[in-house]
């Protein structure tokens, strides 16, 4: 055991090194350009956008409805960034190949801003095009608008993740409800905000010795994604974008200080008007007495869990913990379980996530037993 353990550390910190779980903001992964070596690369431009992609896994057709879907998300997007406009076109991967994450965005000091996405695995990742783009574009425009000029990674916070899925829609585009809070608050998984805001550890839940646990990935994903997009729209419904645009850039700086946490009741105070106790019991109360919606706010749940599960695969991959020959299998059910999700097929999808994560499960302790010998 200990020496399969020691393999996966050291694949999770190849791949995973600063990936933020979904995306990451910063620089370029070196697995996402190696990946393209090893492949012929097509390219397309667009009005805003330089695409590349792998003719063997895309068609023309394919990247034209991309780079359509791409366009559209820079529409929805731009009006609220203003004041950031890139220089010239963003190169956007279609083809990168890494695990663990589904795409990434960086901004450069010299040359084009880049975004990475994993687009011929969406449909075992479950995550739509539209939600995607948007998701990564809000990294590049909240990057720039920090004042981000170079590769470095801009100041991280508990709401670096949440502002990309507010301004995409939610997971999926399947919106970003007060009820949505409310019954995710009665859910373990759930932190008190005063705790989250003052939690530093934003990355994935690696730790040295240790695989992840699916319980591990969905906790996370509740704590670093969906519950700070939850407060992000609640101030966006409460005080209007401009001011929670603002909040969001002095938060990310106030975090890289010192002692954030001594920061944070000016923040509130700065952007909100009200002391960050007035804003928290407002926001409670919002929650609190939000109608109960419980068909929607069972699909996004549900559709929560299910990435949380294709990413804790996909952890245990990049880890070598889930032996070769047992991948396409699993990939296969990932795919077919995202596809009863998008149909609304539910109870289907309930049996075939707790069906996976057993297999999951299965695969990575026979590949631990067999690493020890």
């Amino acid at each position: 055991m200990r020496r399969a353990l020691k393999h996966w550390f050291t694949g999770a910190l190849l791949l995973l090194a600063g990936l933020g779980g979904m995306s990451y903001t910063g620089a370029r992964p070196a697995v996402a350009k190696e990946a393209t070596k090893d492949h012929k690369v097509a390219t397309l431009n667009s009005e805003r956008f330089h695409f590349l992609y792998d003719p063997a896994r895309m068609t023309a057709a394919q990247a034209e409805a991309a780079s359509q879907e791409a366009e559209a998300a820079w529409k929805d997007l731009a009006p609220l960034f203003p004041d950031v406009r890139p220089s010239r076109r963003i190169t956007l991967r279609l083809d990168a190949r890494f695990r663990g994450a589904t795409g990434y965005a960086t901004p450069q000091k010299s040359g084009p801003d880049a975004i990475g996405i994993r687009y011929a695995d969406l449909p075992m990742l479950g995550l739509t095009p539209e939600f995607l783009f948007r998701h990564e574009l809000t990294h590049l425009f909240t990057a720039r608008g920090m004042g981000s000029l170079s590769g470095a990674r801009v100041p991280q916070s508990a709401f670096t993740e949440g502002i990309a899925d507010t301004l995409a829609g939610g997971r999926n585009r399947l919106g970003l409800p007060h009820s949505f809070a409310r019954s995710l608050s009665r859910l373990p998984e759930w932190e008190p905000l005063p705790r989250l805001l003052r939690d530093r550890d934003y990355g994935p839940p690696i730790r040295k010795g240790r695989a992840p646990d699916y319980e591990d990935v969905l906790k996370w994903r509740i704590r670093r994604y969906v519950e700070p997009s939850l407060f992000l729209q609640f101030l966006r419904d409460r005080y209007g974008w401009e001011k929670t645009r603002a909040f969001y850039t002095d938060f990310g700086f106030a975090s890289g200080t010192r002692f954030p946490g001594d920061s944070y009741p000016a923040v509130f105070r700065r952007n909100c008007g009200e002391p960050v106790e007035t804003v928290l019991a407002e926001w409670d109360a919002a929650v609190s007495k939000a109608p109960e919606d419980p068909a929607g706010d069972r699909l996004r749940l549900l559709s929560e869990r299910v990435y949380s599960a294709a990413q804790w695969y996909e952890f245990l991959v990049a880890g070598k913990g889930i032996p070769e020959a047992d991948q396409p299998a699993l990939e296969g059910d990932l795919t077919a379980l995202n596809r009863a999700v998008a149909e609304r097929r539910l109870d289907e999808a309930e049996t075939r996530l707790a069906a996976l994560l057993k297999r999951i499960e299965r695969a990575n302790t026979v590949h631990a037993v067999i690493g020890e010998e």
